[in-house]
């Protein structure tokens, strides 16, 4: 490892650490300024879009099952952002498909699944959005998420089995169905299983949680300095790499 390499890596966990905690220091902030409440698992309906997901999922699945077709080629979870190492199977199996994440919008992918890319255009504050794709046997070791000016939705696409496919959230033992949306709070603290002999495929995205407009302000702030540190920059070119690969392996 070079010098600023190594300079690199320390400063990666300096702010990985210091961020985090003071990030997390607002939670109780982002719950007071939260325009929707602040349970652990949301109904739905409380979102105006999660009717048009629901109502075409199937348009969604369909594009995903075409970009499945190239499994082996898709990146994992880990490869994309090391970070997530501690929480991903070591094979790699935890399979991407990335159209957004914080400091990153594929505009092929977006082409590449056009009634995928326009529903989530009805999204507001959306960040992240990407195909999760879970092998058989995989488990996501116990996690949560950064910062509650964020919240997480999971459109269940490919669900094999009617109990292999769990997730603990806190209190709350949820399990996807298909076509149907699941939207929570990760940083309650959760841990996935996928015990089926199937693929378990999600459309997983993140969006800011509204609220007034003090904290709309922090966390635009936040989210515009998460997109300067090694943690999404590392990532943003990661996945450069990765899509160079896949697109030169495109066929026809």
């Amino acid at each position: 490892m070079s010098r600023l390499d190594g300079l690199r890596a320390w400063r990666r966990r300096f702010v990985k650490k210091h961020g985090k905690h003071a990030i997390r220091g607002l939670a109780g902030f982002f719950a007071r300024q939260s325009r929707v409440g602040d349970p652990a698992v949301f109904d739905p309906a409380r979102f105006a879009w999660s009717a048009g997901l629901r109502a075409d999922w199937k348009l969604v699945r369909d594009e995903a099952l075409r970009i499945l077709t190239r499994l082996e080629e898709l990146p994992g979870f880990a490869q994309l952002s090391p970070d997530q190492r501690k929480i991903a199977p070591e094979d790699g199996s935890w399979k991407t498909y990335f159209f957004h994440g914080i400091g990153l919008s594929d505009p092929d992918a977006l082409a590449s699944c056009p009634e995928t890319a326009r529903l989530l255009a009805t999204i507001p504050g959306l960040e992240t959005a990407f195909f999760s794709v879970l092998p058989p046997g995989a488990h996501i070791k116990p996690h949560c998420g950064i910062t509650k000016g964020i919240l997480r939705a999971h459109l269940g696409l490919v669900v094999p089995g009617a109990d292999g496919c769990r997730m603990q959230l806190g209190d709350h033992e949820l399990r996807w169905s298909e076509g149907e949306l699941i939207v929570f709070d990760d940083t309650v603290l959760h841990e996935v299983w996928n015990d089926s002999d199937g693929y378990r495929v999600v459309l997983l995205m993140d969006f800011r949680r509204p609220m007034r407009w003090r904290g709309a302000l922090v966390i635009a702030l936040f989210l515009r300095a998460l997109r300067l540190t090694g943690y999404v920059r590392d990532s943003v070119r990661n996945h450069a790499v990765w899509k160079r690969g896949w697109d030169a392996q495109a066929p026809g």
